[in-house]
């Protein structure tokens, strides 16, 4: 029987049913201005031996997916953060401080045996962090991330205006957000980046991952990195395939 698999970000709900080694990903839900009855609606009607859920949002969304899950009969599991995974070991003063989703992402890193990386997620918030040849996390950085609208409620309530093309100026609230965050983060980040190079001293490569990462690799000091889709995801089913003992999971 099949899994599924939740990821709760800050602006999105995303899915996926693993059944083995597969999954097929769901359409996310935007979660931030949607009531709980709208959220529930969107969730898959299929019968799941389990449920496993990472989260990053206020606990409500994470509580109400539980219960969802109860009122069927379903087993239903938050991920946490651990000291250790397999080869992975957090670099974290407290290990459960820790955000799960930069967690799993660099579970998912230790799954696809990608070795020495600076893991970055750009997403809400673009979150960068180092693991060394032997799987130890070294620690990392948070950031503003390249698409403030999604963090701006008002903002999504707003008639749906062209793209800005970089010529001139912005002319709506949308695409004034988008372009300062563009043209003065992603000048900032390649400057950042490249920092960050210069102060590891062994060979590794850049992993991208998030809704904004096809924005990342103009930016980066070169050219030797790895995209790595919906790493949160292969995270969590990467713990779910895992011996109890070693899942660092809560139940509900």
């Amino acid at each position: 029987m099949s899994h599924l698999l939740v990821d709760i970000g800050n602006t999105r709900i995303k899915m996926a049913i693993a059944t083995g080694d597969e999954c097929h990903h769901l359409l996310p839900i935007f979660h931030q201005q949607q009531t709980s009855e709208q959220i529930l609606s969107a969730m898959p009607q299929e019968r799941f031996e389990g449920v496993w859920i990472a989260n990053v949002a206020p606990l409500k969304l994470c509580t109400t997916i539980s219960r969802w899950a109860n009122h069927k009969d379903l087993s239903c599991y938050s991920a946490n953060s651990q000291t250790q995974f397999r080869r992975l070991k957090n670099g974290y003063l407290n290990p459960r401080q820790l955000g799960v989703d930069r967690w799993l992402g660099m579970i998912a890193c230790e799954a696809e045996n990608l070795g020495p990386s600076v893991l970055i997620s750009a997403g809400t918030a673009l979150t960068i962090d180092i693991i060394d040849p032997n799987y130890q996390h070294l620690g990392g950085y948070i950031l503003p991330g390249l698409g403030l609208n999604r963090i701006i409620p008002a903002l999504n309530n707003q008639d749906i205006a062209p793209s800005f093309d970089g010529e001139g100026f912005p002319q709506n609230t949308q695409q004034a957000v988008n372009a300062a965050c563009q043209e003065a983060l992603l000048p900032g980040l390649a400057s950042f980046f490249g920092k960050i190079s210069k102060k590891i001293d062994f060979s590794f490569k850049w992993v991208i991952t998030g809704g904004d990462a096809a924005k990342l690799p103009p930016v980066l000091p070169n050219s030797d990195y790895v995209k790595l889709d919906n790493a949160v995801l292969l995270g969590l089913n990467t713990i779910r395939k895992s011996d109890i003992e070693q899942r660092g999971c809560s139940s509900f």
